[in-house]
C-alpha cells in the first residue's frame, strides 16, 4: 500500500522521494558495510570508521537537504493557500455583512411603512366619523385601498348617505 497520495505530491516530489530512497539506501549500505569491517576486524579505530562511512554520510545529507527544501515548499504552499482561503473567506463575512445590513434597512423600512399604511386610513376614517359627528354630512367618504378598511369605509359612506337623506 502506497502512502504517497497522488494528489498532494507531484512528479518531480516524487521523483526527489526517489532520490532520497536511493540515497538512504546507499546509507544504510554503507553503515552495514562499516559495520560489517567493524565486527570482523579490518576497521579498529573511529578514524578509520568515519573515513569508510563519509560517502554514505554525504548521501544521507542529500536527504536531509532534500526533505528539508520540499517541507519548505509544501509550507510555502500551505501559507499561500491559507491566504487564498482567508481572503475568501473575507469575502464571505463582507457578503454576510452587506446582506445583513440590506435587511436591516428592509426591515426598518418595513417597519416605517407598515404602521403608516394602517394609520393614514385610520386617520382619515376617523376625520369622516369626526365630520359626520358635528353635522358635516357633504364630505365624501373615499374607499380605501386596504380590504377591512374599504369595507370600514363604504359602511361608514353608506351611512353618510343614509343620515343626509333623513336630513332632506
Amino acid at each position: 500500500m502506497s502512502v504517497i497520495n497522488d494528489n498532494a505530491w507531484s512528479l518531480y516530489d516524487r521523483g526527489e522521494m526517489e532520490v532520497w530512497k536511493k540515497s538512504l539506501n546507499a546509507y544504510n549500505d554503507g553503515f552495514q558495510t562499516v559495520n560489517q569491517m567493524i565486527l570482523s576486524g579490518r576497521i579498529k579505530d573511529t578514524i578509520s570508521a568515519n573515513t569508510e562511512i563519509r560517502d554514505a554520510k554525504n548521501e544521507f545529507r542529500t536527504y536531509l537537504s532534500g526533505t528539508d527544501n520540499l517541507g519548505k515548499e509544501k509550507l510555502n504552499e500551505a501559507k499561500q493557500f491559507a491566504k487564498e482561503i482567508d481572503a475568501d473567506f473575507n469575502m464571505l463575512y463582507y457578503i454576510m455583512f452587506c446582506t445583513s445590513a440590506a435587511g436591516i434597512l428592509l426591515l426598518i423600512t418595513l417597519l416605517q411603512m407598515i404602521p403608516r399604511s394602517i394609520a393614514n386610513p385610520v386617520k382619515e376614517l376617523t376625520k369622516a366619523a369626526t365630520l359626520m359627528s358635528k353635522g358635516n354630512l357633504n364630505q365624501q367618504i373615499n374607499p380605501s385601498n386596504i380590504k377591512e378598511f374599504k369595507t370600514l369605509s363604504e359602511t361608514l359612506e353608506r351611512m353618510r348617505m343614509s343620515l343626509k337623506n333623513i336630513d332632506r
